[in-house]
């Protein structure tokens, strides 16, 4: 099971947006249904978000409903590659654990079949409380942790500390696939790219 942070944690998430999209995450057991707006960090779902804006705009302009169709299913088959070369990569650390900043990469973990442990933070604007530091640092020594990943918008003074401490391999996750500028994005199969390639040179060799 993996480790959240505390109610009084939680409860101050709800007064915050990250990355402009409102989470509303709140304390839960990983056993039970969790609300995560990061859907697009499988490709699976993104897949399936491709063939309804394209169903939909095939409904609206019937006269251009063929080129929609066909650029769909390039797009699809495109997808499916993507997804089979990710999978096909990450199959050499799927036995690996590691614990990111913040619950945000559950679709990319299951799709993929990667063994996350737990987030630093359940929000990454809110820092994590003594407890939480406490219960990951058991979870560490416990699981054999090998990797922890930060975020490059955010602090990593926790992160190192964790690492240091225990001897942890540092990787970067960024799942809203900004660029060093920070007002551009990276297109949508490099950013899955560059997400696969963290997760293997971060875990591959510890």
């Amino acid at each position: 099971q993996k480790v959240t942070q505390n109610n009084s944690e939680a409860e101050q998430h709800s007064q915050h947006q990250h990355e402009n999209h409102d989470h509303h995450e709140h304390e839960h057991d990983h056993n039970e249904a969790q609300y995560d707006g990061h859907v697009w960090l499988a490709i699976q779902n993104a897949k399936a978000l491709v063939q309804a804006v394209s169903e939909k705009l095939q409904t609206q302009y019937p006269e251009q409903s063929q080129q929609y169709a066909q650029r769909t299913e390039r797009w699809l088959e495109q997808l499916s590659q993507l997804q089979q070369e990710n999978q096909q990569r990450l199959a050499t650390v799927t036995n690996k654990r590691f614990l990111v900043l913040h619950d945000a990469y559950q679709y990319f973990e299951v799709e993929n079949h990667l063994n996350g442990l737990g987030a630093v933070r359940l929000n990454p604007e809110i820092s994590a409380s003594p407890k939480h530091l406490i219960a990951l640092q058991h979870l560490i020594v416990e699981n054999q942790v090998q990797c922890i990943f930060k975020e490059p918008q955010f602090p990593e003074k926790t992160i190192r500390l964790l690492a240091s401490k225990n001897a942890l391999n540092i990787g970067s996750l960024n799942p809203m696939g900004r660029t060093d500028s920070e007002q551009d994005y990276q297109p949508y199969d490099a950013q899955l790219r560059d997400m696969t390639d963290s997760f293997v040179q971060c875990l591959v060799n510890h």
